[in-house]
């Protein structure tokens, strides 16, 4: 639940980044928006850290081949969980 809240923390965050709030009316109608994956792995990676695991950073080598900068995302944007 931890990492639920987390996101949905981080949500809330990028809404106000966005001026959600502030927005017309006529804007604020219901959707759904995903979350970028670059939040899921930031929470993904503080709850290792949390519980004392540790994170490696992917070789040049390992980065070329799954096509990924070194600092994520990993997954691309139609990935699901």
């Amino acid at each position: 639940m931890d990492g639920s809240f987390c996101n949905q923390v981080l949500a809330q965050i990028m809404l106000f980044k966005d001026g959600f709030a502030n927005k017309p009316e006529a804007d604020k109608k219901l959707y759904v928006k995903v979350l970028p994956k670059k939040l899921d792995e930031e929470v993904a990676s503080l709850m290792v850290k949390g519980f004392g695991g540790t994170l490696t950073k992917l070789t040049k080598q390992q980065q070329d081949y799954i096509s990924v900068e070194e600092d994520g995302p990993f997954k691309g944007d139609s990935y699901s969980y």
